[in-house]
């Protein structure tokens, strides 16, 4: 049995520390493929990732769709939580159903077509930025907005 060595698997939590990321208002997200892999340049891939996302209100009527940016090898939003007292997802609520219905699609799509079952492209990990406030929304907006155009340029850029 390998002992845990918190030196050489430093993982600390991704979250704020005792903020309630059920919390009404923004928050900007940022999910990562696996390995980085450039799976979302995929047409069928970035269909379904725009599919998830666009399903995500009738998941949770609480939720309200901003901003999404989709690059080969990550996904960026901005979302707004609004609870009420008989529906109060948390961010993560709603990160891991926007993975787990594009998720689905991609599975049936592949094992329709090569008869396998492919792996996961998500990290099981993801980014989450809280809005502070209006000048805040507005540079996470427009961050994500700017996003693909700057991906675009970094892979010209490239040998």
């Amino acid at each position: 049995v390998v002992k845990f060595d918190p030196q050489k698997y430093d993982r600390h939590a991704m979250r704020l520390k005792g903020f309630d990321y059920s919390s009404q208002g923004a928050y900007a997200v940022t999910i990562c493929t696996k390995m980085r892999g450039p799976y979302l340049a995929n047409s069928i891939c970035y269909a379904f990732v725009e599919t998830a996302w666009n399903a995500l209100p009738t998941h949770f009527s609480t939720v309200i769709l901003d901003t999404i940016s989709i690059v080969p090898n990550h996904v960026h939003f901005l979302i707004w939580l609004n609870p009420t007292e008989e529906e109060k997802p948390t961010l993560g609520n709603v990160v891991r159903i926007f993975k787990g219905d594009f998720s689905r699609a991609w599975t049936e799509h592949i094992i329709k077509i090569e008869g396998i079952k492919p792996e996961t492209i998500w990290q099981s990990r993801f980014y989450d930025h809280i809005v502070r406030n209006e000048r805040d929304q507005e540079m996470q907006r427009q961050y994500i907005l700017e996003n693909p155009e700057k991906h675009r340029l970094q892979d010209e850029d490239e040998p």
